[in-house]
């Protein structure tokens, strides 16, 4: 081929529900240019070579619906954007994440292609089309492809952009219940529900967490005096500024733990110190993290974390230290590569596990020993080289001595965390905690939770997601109403009116945003942040979002799935469109329209123009109720859906009908006017609201239009 290449023609990203998924996705429309002549299985060696590079395609399914499905079409001969596709889902899956969707679709214009794949985040997607882009054209001119190190700055990119592990659970709980979720800023903070309905949660952090605990909690002397106040065995040990007091306090113990007052992950504690020398090594290595050092006694025996959730504990892990084990060839430091190395290891919260890190408190603990890092192990024999943080087994609350589990409970209403991880040693759980039996270490807020969700095979009923999940939803508030319509220009006070049915009332319009009856702000083509707006304002009980042509193809719909009661659909202008996005088709154009008709839940209401014989055909596209609304009555379909007593307004001899049963009189006004008296009979229908209140509002909008 003289020009082997690819071009992108369009790419962006589609954070909200859009005509290729229920999800966000990465938009992008490509040129393949010769390719478009020379499919797969006419590419000299590429195959091979994808393959050797990426193994894990042998697993896709394709459209094929088996493994090795992808295969087959490579070897049948497919074309390059398609490959690339699956090139950026084996990317996601190599870094770690569940690919959700990938989708590619050649256009009215030969080489001319859209090629889609589910993303969370932007940059991320940008990252990966790039990347993958790369990688497959690598392939087609025989170069290599530095892959490990790809991934891992994906990875590490990833790290920076998406929820942690925790986050993700709680994230999922929600939505197994049935509440959205909207991602406020780039950190883990969230808001779960929409307007009036919204609560907020930062990872194991909720709106209800005191402030005031969580500054407890950070101070760990302060913690401690509390909680030994109430008579809760707890370490013993002071806070330090400076070597010579540490080295004192230290003289007090026979053993003692030196960490950061305000350490997190373990960084700059060093445990089990009996040596002068020792004590002044971990407090210069403590330092680096903090002014303040914690010099405390050390208990033997097993570290057990709590997890607790409105004061009652949900989850217990507990550990063992880490060793690693010779096998006779290996040094240390190789050995522990290995372990670092386990994917459920890392050094960033979203891993499961810590991994171990190569500093100062490493050091130690080999000196303790009389190795160092390149010492070469002998066959089996055993060094220790982490001795906290490796909390992965649970442990059923039952095996636990019940003034332990008193004890535990009893420490976090002291501080008053709604959620926290409680760390304690104990040597014997099944007898009290005491200063020589175990004691309380810390009190957490907002703890990591993952681990419990990893072990499906240990104990039932560990959802600690959705414990939180409860906890947040448990204090009720007034339900939100949520109002979609879709292309309206020919009725452009319909909005207005269906705000007069309703209370408290945020509308996103083409004009701009209203709350209550106020212009708040004017009018820009974002209709979905615009949208957004109203679904995060709490003083909104109803909202009422309009999208058209151009926010549901740049944007999607700013609502989730089973979110919206009732959708609006009265027209679809076609003079709007972009031929040059390659939507010029009835396919194409009923693809980009039925995304909120896709998005109407079983027990929501679509009302439709039955004027319009194009949108009455959409109609089985939605799950729930559906009421066509029919000004002319002689239209066919609208009289065979009368035949057929289907749910349908409409008008005969001066008076408007549903279903046979008449609901008023016909008003002499224009046919758009009566487009918006007919939508409101509809709502008043679903709703149960009385007639009455729809033609007093009715009236009132045409005074206003007239006026």
């Amino acid at each position: 081929m003289s020009h082997q290449n690819i071009h992108i023609l369009r790419s962006q990203f589609i954070a909200g529900i859009n005509r290729w998924a229920y999800m966000p996705v990465m938009e992008t429309l490509i040129d393949i240019n010769d390719f478009e002549n020379h499919p797969t299985s006419e590419l000299d060696g590429f195959n091979l070579r994808l393959l050797q590079l990426l193994p894990g395609l042998s697993k896709h399914k394709c459209n094929y619906g088996y493994e090795g499905g992808f295969i087959k079409r490579l070897d049948e001969g497919t074309w390059i954007g398609h490959v690339l596709e699956h090139a950026i889902i084996e990317l996601q899956l190599l870094m770690g994440l569940s690919s959700k969707f990938g989708q590619t679709r050649q256009t009215s214009k030969p080489g001319i292609y859209y090629m889609v794949f589910a993303c969370d985040h932007e940059k991320l997607g940008r990252e990966l089309l790039h990347t993958g882009l790369d990688l497959i054209l690598a392939m087609v001119r025989h170069q290599s492809f530095e892959l490990e190190a790809h991934i891992q700055g994906l990875k590490d990119l990833s790290y920076d952009l998406l929820p942690g592990p925790s986050s993700g659970l709680l994230i999922q709980a929600f939505q197994k219940k049935g509440y959205p979720i909207i991602r406020l800023g780039c950190d883990n903070r969230y808001q779960v529900g929409y307007g009036c309905e919204k609560r907020l949660f930062w990872t194991a952090t909720t709106e209800k967490t005191s402030a005031i605990s969580v500054e407890i909690s950070k101070d760990k002397s302060l913690t401690k005096a509390l909680l030994a106040e109430c008579f809760i065995p707890v370490s013993q040990g002071l806070v330090v500024t400076c070597l010579n007091e540490a080295c004192e306090v230290a003289k007090q113990f026979d053993r003692v733990v030196i960490k950061p007052l305000n350490n997190r992950r373990g960084h700059g504690v060093s445990l089990d110190l009996d040596q002068t020398q020792d004590v002044i090594d971990a407090f210069h290595y403590a330092k680096e993290y903090s002014d303040d050092i914690l010099v405390e006694k050390f208990y033997p025996g097993n570290e057990y974390r709590f997890s607790l959730v409105d004061h009652q504990i949900v989850g217990i892990l507990t550990g063992e230290s880490l060793h690693v084990v010779g096998d006779g060839q290996s040094s240390i430091k190789q050995l522990i590569e290995k372990i670092n190395d386990e994917t459920e290891r890392g050094f960033n919260e979203s891993y499961l596990l810590t991994g171990v890190y190569f500093d100062d408190a490493l050091k130690i603990i080999l000196q303790k020993q009389y190795v160092q890092l390149d010492t070469i192990l002998a066959q089996e024999q055993i060094i220790e080289v982490r001795k906290n943080f490796n909390l992965k087994n649970i442990i059923p609350i039952e095996d636990f001595h019940p003034s332990i589990i008193q004890q535990v409970m009893l420490a976090s209403k002291v501080i008053g965390l709604d959620i926290a991880g409680i760390d304690a040693v104990i040597q014997n759980i099944q007898q009290p905690l005491s200063q020589d039996n175990g004691v309380i270490i810390e009190v957490n807020a907002g703890p990591a939770f993952a681990i419990f969700h990893q072990q499906p095979n240990a104990i039932n009923n560990l959802d600690i997601a959705s414990h939180i999940a409860d906890s947040i939803l448990k204090e009720p508030k007034p339900p939100f109403s949520l109002i979609s319509i879709t292309a309206s220009k020919h009725c452009p006070r319909l909005p207005f009116f269906i705000k007069s049915l309703y209370h408290r009332v945020g509308m996103s319009l083409p004009e701009g945003i209203y709350l209550n009856g106020n212009h708040a702000i004017g009018a820009n083509n974002n209709l979905y942040d615009n949208g957004l707006r109203i679904l995060m304002n709490p003083s909104c009980q109803t909202g009422i979002i309009a999208s058209d042509f151009s926010s549901l193809i740049n944007y999607g719909v700013c609502y989730q799935k089973n979110t919206c009661k009732i959708t609006i659909l009265l027209d679809v202008d076609h003079q709007h469109y972009d031929h040059g996005l390659y939507i010029d088709t009835p396919s194409t154009i009923k693809k980009v329209f039925r995304t909120p008709l896709d998005l109407v839940p079983k027990e929501g209401l679509a009302i439709i123009n039955g004027d319009d014989h194009t949108l009455v055909s959409w109609a089985e596209l939605v799950d729930g109720k559906v009421i066509f609304i029919c000004t002319d009555p002689n239209i066919s379909h609208a009289q065979e859906k009368r035949r057929q007593d289907d749910g349908i307004i409409y008008i005969e001899e001066g008076h408007i009908y549903y279903m046979n049963e008449k609901l008023a009189d016909c008003p002499a006004v224009p046919k758009q006017a009566l487009q918006i008296l007919m939508t409101g009979l509809a709502i008043a229908l679903f709703e149960k609201m009385p007639i009455e209140h729809v033609l007093n509002a009715f009236y009132k909008e045409v005074e206003i239009v007239n006026a």
